[in-house]
């Protein structure tokens, strides 16, 4: 009869260690689950975040590149204007000026073009 109380209470510690670890596993699971909620929270605020700045670069860019082209017709025209005086005569410039001023302006215009466009279409900055 000793055998058989000895055997249960031999198997009453090892129901209690296992209930204890049981509970230990579920409470660490519970932590586990916990900072992982935590986690995936912080990681949509960035995302969040990230696609607020991505949204006011796109309107920036927007706006940044119809100002571009406005400013590139005026300086066009601008030029336009100064090689129809001279063609009509109205102008005092010589040759060599004009074909100067002509150049120039159109090599500025194509410059300003292609420093917008790395600005609006450079990967860098799509994040910054």
């Amino acid at each position: 009869m000793t055998n058989a109380v000895i055997i249960s209470e031999d198997q009453a510690v090892k129901h209690e260690t296992s209930n204890s670890t049981s509970e230990l596993g579920e409470k660490l699971r519970q932590d586990r689950l916990s900072e992982d909620l935590k986690m995936q929270q912080l990681q949509n605020e960035r995302l969040a975040e990230e696609t607020e700045t991505l949204k006011t670069n796109r309107d920036m860019r927007e706006k940044l590149i119809k100002r571009l082209t406005c400013l590139s017709y005026i300086w066009l025209a601008f030029t336009g204007i100064i090689v129809i005086l001279h063609f009509f005569g109205c102008g005092h410039l010589s040759d060599m000026v004009a074909t100067a001023f002509i150049t120039t302006s159109l090599a500025t215009v194509l410059g300003l073009w292609v420093i917008g466009l790395r600005y609006f279409f450079s990967p860098d900055n799509s994040t910054s």
